[in-house]
């Protein structure tokens, strides 16, 4: 009788560090991202802090990044490729293009490139309060969520405040086919 119990308690904290297990798996699935979860080919979906929308790429719109979306489908969701440490290329999902710096003087994001270069590289840039930025290799400039999220992106900005912070949702660690 004794070795019952004992065995019935022993199933119950089995049970209990499983569901335990369970729920931090179900936690770090859909993490926010930092320098730890974010990994070669992460698929990332962006929300800027300047409307609370995620950045989507249409082609309807001339492949502009523009905070515009209330949910999560395809044209919101951005593969990370690592390029070096904090820097990585951001490739749209929608067109399997990758997003670049448009270097004629309006800097606005666009995804129309097939190659990285520097205009299609951005460095991280992980804030203290949980948000990220986004830094252009090509203009040394901030990624800026324009008229508070109402106007394409662009790396036009020296310094970080409300409009060049963004969420990262991690959707998928593998890329998307």
């Amino acid at each position: 009788m004794q070795q019952r119990k004992y065995l019935a308690i022993l199933l119950i904290l089995v049970i209990l560090t499983q569901s335990a297990f369970s729920i931090t798996s179900l936690a770090a699935s859909n993490s926010a991202v930092n320098s730890t979860t974010l990994t070669t080919n992460s698929i990332l979906s962006i929300k800027a802090l300047a409307n609370n929308k995620y950045l989507s790429s249409t082609t309807s719109q001339g492949n502009l990044f523009i905070a515009k979306d209330q949910a999560i489908e395809l044209s919101e969701k951005i593969q990370f490729i690592q390029q070096q440490n904090d820097v990585f290329a951001l490739k749209s999902m929608s067109n399997n293009k990758f997003v670049s710096v448009e270097a004629s003087g309006s800097n606005q994001l666009m995804s129309i490139a097939t190659t990285i270069t520097n205009a299609e590289k951005f460095q991280i840039i992980y804030n203290s309060d949980g948000t990220i930025s986004l830094k252009s290799l090509l203009n040394n400039n901030l990624v800026c969520a324009e008229s508070a999220g109402n106007s394409s992106l662009r790396a036009n900005r020296t310094q970080i405040g409300q409009w060049e912070k963004f969420e990262g949702q991690i959707v998928s660690s593998t890329t998307i086919p």
